[in-house]
């Protein structure tokens, strides 16, 4: 990663400088005749025809876009910037970070043991590793000065002297100073370049620590009562703290935006929505409010939480408190976000609630008729409500009200969307055993029909279908409940449907199809809108995957009510196949006229450095960091014009420039095919 930041380092001082540009049209220029030929043996057939068609564009026509992707606007990013701050904590604990302006910050929270510890990050090199969105990287503090004014309360003073400013730098050691030393009645002062005994060239991260006022020091963490928190920071004032401009807006496309708060959650959404704002994404977001840190929770009091790891032996220590809907790092993250995301251009926020809880109250998990849990495949594995617990629907009724309530307060539509609802089977387990023996549901089935609901211990045994259509009643009752939440409101109600684990027959029992195929909920007189994904099919290469785009037309909607959801990538390793697939597919559903055709998620596009809508932006984006899927070398003649030879592709897969003799070469490539920047050869 260190090598990442330093490239973007390097490619900053690119783009900053003019005369690059016409260096870089005399590569162009330079493309030989047979570049096509060495990019068809390296690129897969999967790649091919996209590269070769961004390759054969004449030289003007790539210097224009280009010059385009390097556009900057006047906006900065300087170090310390208000919404470039993040937080991170124990999972204990809760916190969020929000902005109004770039020189101002609040992180709202809770502490619920003594040992919580909320860091507030400043980071020298940008989380956002997405080249045309991230700061890149500064790591020199010299002659920086930091100032800003603070309030703090339910959390331990800055001017208590029991707090520490925390530095940690690129050599990998850590510093502690003594916060209480720049506090000055509310105002801090930090002259990094007056710290004691301190080099302040290579610093990698500063950290602001927030503890409870009551905090001990402790290897395990003891359970207390919940104590909100918050620290308002204002009026950042930043000496010597240019980073570099930021892009310029791109013009808006066809695709939306997905987003899910457990991935999200300790960045700052005002930055969040800009800088997707950026990347063309404007009027549809949908967010998934997620199955682990929005909720309230606490413990028993002075009980001990001894794990250290992040697993059921630690999470188990607290559950889900249902009468208070959201925690209020939440909301306030939510808050910030609506507010942002009307002022940059999207006018409709879904919010997703799904079936899916980390520390539900076991009482309320689907389980087995052995009585294991419903669970997911995850680490820790999460859990999966029962539709038929009146608790369970009173308490998600709740949750969603209260998200709707900030949506009208930021002026946006309230819009509800029910995630995928299912029955589970425990597919990774043996004999895939089907969720149907929750006590909630076991009363349901004995008062309705006077005999316990059969136990089946496999999901793929012979069965009742009465039964099944039992329980897929029970599902769309559920749905229903939520429902009558968006419509009190005026609102929309959707539906999020994952055909793969419900139709799919290569891999889904008959028991659980017939359980799980709500159609009475899936209908255009109950759903506004009805949205499909499959990302399974799609990056699996299944054959199903056409299915999927007829399934909405089947249970009567009209494509102008369908919305078609493209994604996802887990793993980075598989990103370059993965995102062609997901492209395609998604390009598919435009085409047949889906109202609206999102990408699943914004997580992945800020990973993999996606420029969706604007693939050729993309190429440039690869040439100027990767060069084509791997490097790109350039030599610096007199004044600042790059002069080359020849290119061709390495055994890496990687485009290199052959350099005439005797040229001056600033930039190299290092060992791991990265463009680096040389200090000694005097370039810019």
């Amino acid at each position: 990663m260190e090598s990442d930041y330093r490239l973007r380092q390097d490619i900053d001082r690119i783009r900053q400088s003019a005369d690059k540009i016409d260096g870089l049209e005399e590569a162009i220029n330079n493309f030989d005749d047979n570049i096509a030929a060495k990019l068809a043996e390296y690129y897969t057939s999967n790649e091919v025809d996209e590269k070769l068609e961004l390759f054969s564009r004449n030289s003007d026509e790539l210097l224009e876009a280009v010059q385009k992707y390097q556009l900057t606007s006047t906006d900065k990013y300087t170090l310390f910037r208000g919404d470039c701050w993040t937080v991170n904590n124990n999972f204990e604990c809760s916190a969020a970070i929000t902005s109004e302006s770039d020189t101002d910050f609040t992180v709202t929270g809770t502490f619920r043991t003594k040992q919580d510890l909320v860091g507030v990050y400043w980071n020298s090199k940008d989380l956002i590793t997405h080249p045309y969105i991230s700061y890149g990287a500064k790591y020199d503090y010299t002659d920086v000065v930091l100032e800003f004014d603070y309030s703090m309360s339910g959390c331990t003073d800055f001017a208590s002297g029991n707090v520490s400013l925390t530095i940690n730098s690129r050599d990998g050691s850590v510093d502690y100073f003594n916060m209480s030393d720049f506090v000055d009645d509310g105002h801090v002062t930090i002259d990094f370049s007056d710290l004691t005994d301190f080099d302040p060239s290579g610093i990698d991260s500063i950290m602001l620590v927030l503890i409870p006022t009551n905090y001990v020091s402790a290897a395990t963490l003891t359970i207390m009562s919940n104590v909100d928190f918050t620290l308002e920071v204002s009026n950042i004032e930043v000496t010597n703290g240019d980073i570099k401009h930021e892009h310029i807006a791109l013009e808006p496309h066809q695709y939306r935006l997905c987003e899910g708060y457990d991935d999200i959650y300790n960045f700052n959404p005002r930055r969040l929505v800009k800088e997707m704002r950026k990347l063309g994404y404007i009027e549809w977001v949908d967010l998934y409010v997620g199955a682990s840190h929005y909720y309230e929770k606490s413990g028993t009091v002075d009980d001990v939480i001894t794990s250290t790891d992040f697993d059921h032996n630690r999470t188990e220590k607290m559950v889900l408190d249902d009468t208070v809907p959201l925690n209020c790092a939440f909301e306030s993250w939510l808050d910030c976000y609506a507010r942002e995301l009307k002022d940059n251009d999207v006018n409709n926020l879904i919010i997703s609630v799904s079936m899916e809880n980390l520390q539900c109250p076991t009482s309320w998990r689907q389980r087995t008729s052995t009585g294991d849990y419903a669970e997911t495949d995850w680490t820790p594995s999460t859990f999966f409500y029962s539709p038929c617990n009146a608790d369970v629907i009173e308490y998600m009724q709740s949750v969603s009200e209260a998200c709707l309530d900030i949506l009208e307060d930021n002026d946006l539509p309230p819009i509800l969307q029910l995630g995928e609802a299912w029955w589970w089977w425990n597919e990774s387990k043996t004999n895939q055993p089907p969720c149907f023996y929750d006590n909630a549901t076991k009363t349901r089935y004995y008062n309705e029909f006077g005999s316990n609901i059969p136990l089946y211990a496999s999901s793929s045994e012979s069965h009742s279908s009465t039964v099944t259509a039992w329980l897929n009643k029970q599902l769309v009752a559920y749905s229903d409940e939520l429902r009558s939440v968006a419509k009190s409101y005026n609102g929309q109600y959707m539906a999020l449907f994952f055909p793969p684990s419900v139709l799919d027959s290569d891999r889904v029992p008959v028991m659980m199809k017939e359980a799980n195929y709500i159609v009475d909920a899936y209908n255009p007189l109950k759903l506004d809108v009805l949205e499909l994904e499959d990302y399974d099919w799609v990056t699996g290469k299944s054959n199903h995957h056409e299915e999927v785009y007829s399934i909405g037309e089947s249970l009567g909607f009209a494509p102008d009510r369908q919305h078609y959801y493209g994604g996802f990538v887990l793993n980075e390793s598989d990103a370059v196949e993965y995102w062609k697939l997901i492209k395609e597919a998604m390009n598919t559903a435009i085409k047949r006229n889906f109202a609206e055709v999102f990408v699943w998620a914004g997580s992945q596009v800020r990973r993999d450095g996606k420029i969706i809508g604007y693939e050729e932006y993309e190429f440039i984006q690869d040439m100027l960091t990767k060069g084509a899927g791997g490097s790109c070398e350039c030599s610096g003649g007199s004044g600042g014009v790059i002069s080359v030879g020849s290119f061709s592709i390495n055994n890496q897969g990687h485009l290199i420039v052959e350099l005439p003799d005797g040229v001056s070469n600033p930039y190299y490539i290092d060992s791991r095919g990265h463009l680096m920047y040389n200090t000694s050869a005097g370039g810019s």
